[in-house]
């Protein structure tokens, strides 16, 4: 059933589309990478403390830089991608009549619910991993630096996708495949926004004292669709910059917490438990 769902994914004009946009941007990406590298002898220098000069920005820093412009686009090349097959996989699979095919098999309704709907979450997992690893080997090769942790961005892609995964399966059932992909879209759009607020707060104590940042982690613990996103940035991208403060205002604050990566976990492991359970009471002919 998985196989057969994914099987169904992979064919469709979406993914096509979608590694095209890709593919496009990754051109485009290059071409700005590597203009910004070849600039670097005329960048302007500072005096250091022990006499020499040094570069106002660091490799690190234009590392950063170059990822807090490609990670947006590339998040929403992914999201999307994920909401329009997570909202779609198992209304379409009932609509066209596969799924009452399998359910005429001797398995439980839980087999059938995983089976079917965790390929949505296994391809753009996967293409998550393609997305940003190889942009970072882009910037790499020309901005060296050494990650933070490669272990940590790749734990976090599934944790991440899984938080819009989880919301679009389980809204498609309850109210169906268009308004689930909007209230998903609009939701995680609110929430990342709110989570740039919340980095921000970590950097400047001022607005970490504010109303506002507490409103932001409300709305991050509702719908914590972001902090799998930092915690793939905070992995893939050095540790230090002596630009923090301008990378908070662009929603990069490089701490992530254990907590605060393994709760979108737990999140939306019950909100796909609250899918099946809208699963089991619809009827599949």
């Amino acid at each position: 059933m998985f196989l057969n769902a994914l099987e169904h994914l992979l064919r469709r004009k979406l993914l096509t589309v979608s590694l095209i946009v890709f593919a496009v941007f990754i051109l485009l990406f290059w071409w700005g990478v590597a203009s910004s590298a070849g600039t670097t002898e005329s960048n302007v220098h500072i005096n250091s403390p022990s006499g020499g000069r040094q570069p106002v920005v660091s490799p690190e820093d234009k590392a950063w830089i170059a990822m807090a412009t490609a990670g947006p686009m590339l998040a929403t090349i992914l999201v999307g991608l994920t909401i329009v097959m997570g909202a779609s996989v198992l209304p379409d699979e009932i609509a066209s009549g596969r799924l009452s095919l399998w359910a005429s098999l001797p398995q439980s309704r839980l087999k059938l619910y995983v089976s079917t709907s965790l390929a949505p979450l296994a391809l753009s997992t996967v293409l998550g991993w393609l997305f940003f690893f190889s942009s970072t080997f882009l910037i790499r090769a020309y901005f060296p630096f050494a990650p933070a942790s490669f272990s940590t961005a790749l734990i976090a892609m599934p944790i991440w996708i899984a938080v819009t995964w989880a919301a679009v399966t389980t809204l498609s059932l309850i109210m169906g495949k268009i308004p689930a992909m909007l209230v998903t879209f609009i939701l995680g759009g609110f929430s990342a926004t709110m989570g740039s607020i919340v980095e921000l707060g970590k950097t400047i104590p001022e607005v970490g004292e504010s109303g506002i940042y507490r409103v932001a982690g409300i709305v991050t613990l509702v719908f914590p669709i972001e902090r799998g996103y930092r915690a793939i940035l905070a992995g893939l991208l050095p540790t230090r910059s002596t630009i923090d403060e301008f990378l908070a205002l662009m929603g990069y604050s490089g701490n992530i917490s254990t907590g605060e990566l393994l709760y979108p976990l737990v999140w939306s492991a019950l909100l796909f438990f609250l899918g099946y359970v809208a699963f089991r009471k619809k009827e599949i002919q």
